[in-house]
């Protein structure tokens, strides 16, 4: 397994890692491409919720994000 395999595999293991609610408005705005207002509707929490809950995965994620990014841009 070459070196950015390794990292996507450490980053999506994280992803599963975090807190419920913080995975699945990470999930359905990185990976479904939905906007803040949707997120909100399709989970019934406010807009200011899924904003709270994504920066905590971000943060929680930033460390594997960082290296996944240098990667990619190298």
């Amino acid at each position: 397994m070459d070196f950015i395999e390794q990292e996507k595999k450490k980053l999506y293991e994280q992803i599963e890692a975090l807190p419920l609610k913080s995975k699945e408005v990470f999930k359905a705005i990185v990976l479904n491409n939905l906007k803040y207002k949707e997120v909100a509707l399709e989970l019934g929490i406010s807009v200011n919720t899924v904003k709270t809950h994504y920066s905590r995965a971000l943060k929680q994620l930033r460390n594997s994000l960082d290296i996944i990014i240098t990667v990619l841009i190298v």
